[in-house]
């Protein structure tokens, strides 16, 4: 048997592996918690009860959701799968742009090498990536999220696959595909818009020959006049061109903000770093000056995308989610420059034994040092730009017992019975609502951190604008918001009106004395109350305000 025959078996082998260890963790995976996935299926069934793209049942079109085409993927499958519950729902919205994302990768790079070896030969390119994405946990993590991590990682890949097809074949006809993939991008995310917008034009600009300029022209102006359209359309719908998350996610809207340190994007570049640091390996060892333009078309936007990161609050930001997306080109710049090695190189010899000797040492040192300088780099990050002050909210309460409560069942899930089994009319107002909007889509929430309401990131008192909502139930928003918590225990309102448990649920309840649901939302808190902490006496708990 020749070698060319045993790798060809071998690749095969390896590739059928990869698909079917996917196989087996899409199959195998267990529900979601990531409670902010939820959101989507708030949004889905509002949408499918034909009260539009609103938070509340009959309340206005809101730009909560950063991503409108996952709202868009999770209300076609709650549609067509009208029997599956919500986390097999969100499971299969990221089940199927993870399967098109990697397929296009695979499919890209076998379409666009011209290496013999390489050129057309799916099965090699799937031997080659798809274990390395496929057996990492990062992508399992993303996988089963259940936000749009994964769709929008497909429409970059997507982006790619049309820029690279204008490139070797340009045309009106190739232009206009790729100003559609390139609002498709940023449809899926906002902040997708610079590889929207940049990335075609450095392809264009860098690696064509002839008319570029006019290229760009045409490119430019078709995106432009896509995105103003966009603008446009989302402020007579929703009073707002970008999502409520831009706004309420710019550091310092929150006083007392304690979330900060753990949201370090120096620590999410160091996850990806390490997601992509086979790729990043290959750039280093097989970069010349012939790939510089592939590499600088590729990589200066997602470079500058991550600058951008550093701008904001990267909430829930688990596993570098935000940065994730942008793997498909740094995947394909490093086969493209592969690509090109081999095809310049003599038969027998990638390229001098000395100048590979000195590639490899430098890829070793960035993988000996390099890591370990992030977390240094996190550290001076975190003291410099990270720092809050919390703010107090010591003797502005006493409960009759001072005993710790001891959970004895899911919080979220008995905030979601409550919040479920509660009457219509019910308004509930709290920060953590995925899992709560969700289980209970005839319940009006008040979204306290202005994610789902810009009455919450607006000039203005925070706790007027609540308490003008006269809602029956506050579940006091997370720790993590010490500045929301002690206005919010500091304001008369509050203690005029609500029994409060500052304890109740870990971060705190409060039910309206005088509202039209308060003797049923009473006995719903109770119930819930021990099944969370059995047989302790929630009237010990219940606070009295120091004047």
């Amino acid at each position: 048997m020749t070698t060319d025959r045993q790798l060809s078996i071998a690749a095969r082998i390896a590739a059928i592996a990869a698909v079917a260890s996917f196989a087996y963790i899409v199959v195998n995976s267990q529900p979601t918690h990531f409670d902010d996935a939820y959101m989507f299926i708030r949004y889905a069934n509002n949408l499918l009860a034909g009260h539009g793209h609103a938070w509340n049942p009959g309340g206005p079109a809101v730009f909560g959701s950063t991503s409108l085409l996952h709202v868009g993927v999770v209300t076609c499958l709650k549609g067509c799968l009208p029997g599956a519950s919500d986390a097999t729902i969100l499971l299969v919205a990221g089940a199927i742009p993870a399967t098109l994302g990697m397929a296009l990768m695979v499919f890209i790079c076998s379409r666009f090498s011209r290496h013999p070896s390489f050129a057309g030969n799916w099965v090699l390119w799937a031997a080659l990536l798809l274990p390395v994405l496929i057996l990492q946990e990062t992508m399992k993590y993303h996988l089963r999220s259940g936000m749009d991590t994964m769709l929008s990682l497909c429409c970059n890949a997507v982006l790619i696959l049309a820029t690279l097809r204008l490139v070797r074949r340009p045309g009106a006809a190739a232009t206009a595909l790729v100003v559609a993939a390139s609002y498709l991008s940023f449809l899926a995310r906002p902040d997708n818009g610079i590889f929207a917008v940049l990335f075609p034009v450095l392809c264009l600009g860098l690696m064509t020959t002839g008319p570029r300029w006019r290229r760009i022209a045409v490119f430019v102006a078709g995106i432009t006049a896509v995105l103003c359209l966009d603008f446009l359309v989302k402020w007579a719908v929703f009073g707002a061109g970008l999502p409520l998350a831009f706004y309420a996610k710019q550091h310092g809207v929150y006083r007392g903000y304690m979330g900060l340190a753990l949201w370090n994007p120096v620590v999410y570049l160091r996850t990806f770093a390490g997601v992509a640091m086979p790729f990043l390996c290959v750039l280093l060892v097989c970069a010349t000056r012939r790939t510089l333009p592939v590499i600088v078309a590729f990589l200066l936007p997602v470079a500058l995308t991550f600058g951008y990161y550093f701008s904001i609050n990267q909430i829930m930001g688990y596993e570098a989610r935000f940065y994730y997306p942008a793997l498909p080109f740094v995947v394909v710049a490093a086969a493209l420059t592969l690509d090109d090695r081999f095809r310049a190189s003599s038969p027998g010899s990638l390229m001098p034994r000395g100048e590979l000797l000195l590639r490899l040492i430098v890829a070793g040192l960035v993988l000996l040092f390099g890591r370990q300088a992030t977390y240094t780099m996190a550290q001076v990050y975190e003291d410099r730009f990270l720092q809050a002050t919390a703010v107090d909210t010591l003797g502005l309460y006493t409960t009759e017992s001072h005993e710790p409560l001891v959970l004895q069942g899911d919080v979220m899930e008995q905030l979601a019975g409550l919040a479920a089994d509660a009457p219509p009319g019910v308004v509930i107002a709290l920060s953590e609502y995925g899992q709560v909007g969700a289980a209970a889509p005839h319940v009006e929430l008040i979204d306290m951190v202005g994610l789902h309401d810009a009455a919450f990131v607006r000039e203005g008192s925070w706790s007027k604008a609540l308490f003008d909502r006269r809602p029956d139930v506050i579940w006091f928003p997370h720790r993590h918001y010490t500045g929301l918590v002690a206005e919010l225990l500091s304001s008369d309102e509050l203690w005029a009106h609500y029994d409060v448990y500052p304890e109740a649920f870990v971060y705190g309840l409060a039910i309206r004395r005088d509202g039209v649901y308060a003797e049923r939302l009473q006995s719903l808190f109770t119930d819930r109350w021990h099944a969370l902490y059995g047989p302790v006496d929630p009237a010990a708990y219940r606070a009295r305000v120091n004047r």
